[in-house]
């Protein structure tokens, strides 16, 4: 898509979210979130925290029982239509 077009979907969606929010949001604030560029290692390191203090964790590939020792995964690009993120978050699980 042509940078252009993106900046202008990207406008109007920062427009249209701050008259939908009545203004509690300015379009720039908006434009602000939506260019943010995600801490990939935070996001893993957030994942892995929360799934550790879970007692039950099952693999997604597998099905098998995992213990302590797990990776933080996505589960497949396919989901989002993209190998790196979906917007701006990572649908991580264990496996």
């Amino acid at each position: 898509m042509g940078h252009w077009i993106r900046d202008s979907l990207l406008l109007r969606w920062a427009e249209l979210t701050a008259e939908i929010s009545r203004k509690a949001f300015t379009p720039s604030f908006v434009i602000d979130r939506l260019l943010r560029v995600p801490d990939m290692e935070r996001e893993v390191r957030d994942a892995r925290e929360f799934y550790k203090t879970l007692r039950d964790k099952e693999c997604v590939w597998t099905g098998l029982s995992l213990g302590s020792r797990f990776d933080v995964t996505m589960p497949s690009p396919s989901l989002c239509g993209t190998t790196t993120t979906c917007g701006t978050y990572f649908p991580l699980t264990p496996g």
